[in-house]
């Protein structure tokens, strides 16, 4: 059954080591002594960045702890408790939705400071059209969440299957949202799709809405190989696809 309506859906590893607790919040400097240093994010951080003069910074946060110290080395960022959430949240649903929402909304704040149009920093190293074309299914989406009652059973994670794929070179969007078993699956067609690669945004115009805003996707984070994306849809909020194809 094809459907020209507006979607309900969205527009849109390195879960390693660490083994170290801190118990308290703090600096360390490898040659200097420890300063107290509170952090505001939750879960592990890992941040490593390399400069050509041979010396990097790295920066380790545990719940409100953080600890950094230099070391020698050339640049590299890692963000194991963001990366990790997102992982889980996509594999095997095993994050807390909060948690999800949590490091979604801390993606989006990373990007509030800076000019109008900037690119998240964990963009840096992926190509985009790469990432983005290709099929998805939507694992989570803030949307969900905020409903009555599927939000409280679900959390945010979907509760029926939707397929997403983005054709750029054929300037197409395709959506399929699969219901109960025994009902057909509703097709949804987006038109004109463009990516800005500048402004990270997915933009397309949805059949038989043609003269509604067109549908955007603020992309806020894509692993290097588009495997796992975060997206702010201006449709439906914050979500998380899983590509499958």
């Amino acid at each position: 059954m094809k459907v020209c309506a507006s979607s309900s859906a969205f527009m849109i590893p390195l879960s390693a080591f660490v083994p170290i607790i801190l118990a308290r919040s703090m600096t360390v400097d490898a040659f200097s002594s420890p300063t107290l240093k509170p952090s505001s994010r939750t879960g592990i951080v890992l941040s490593s960045e390399y400069w050509t003069d041979n010396e990097s910074k790295t920066n380790l946060t545990w719940g409100t702890s953080s600890l950094s110290f230099s070391s020698n080395s050339s640049p590299v960022e890692f963000e194991l408790d963001l990366v990790d959430v997102l992982q889980k949240c996509a594999i095997d649903r095993s994050a807390k939705a909060s948690d999800v929402i949590e490091t979604l909304e801390e993606l989006e704040k990373s990007l509030e400071s800076k000019p109008l149009g900037s690119t998240s920093i964990y963009l840096k190293e992926v190509d985009l059209s790469t990432a983005l074309d290709g099929t998805f299914e939507l694992i989570f989406s803030s949307a969900v969440a905020n409903l009555p009652i599927l939000g409280n059973l679900c959390g945010g994670y979907m509760p029926n299957k939707e397929i997403i794929t983005f054709d750029l070179e054929k300037k197409q969007m395709s959506l399929v949202v699969e219901l109960l078993p025994f009902l057909p699956s509703i097709d949804i067609f987006g038109e004109s799709l463009a990516l800005d690669k500048d402004g990270a945004t997915l933009e397309y115009v949805v059949q038989g809405n043609e003269k509604k805003p067109p549908s955007q996707w603020k992309i806020l984070y894509s692993d290097v190989s588009g495997e796992i994306i975060a997206a702010r849809s201006s449709v439906t909020g914050l979500n998380v696809i899983r590509r499958i194809v």
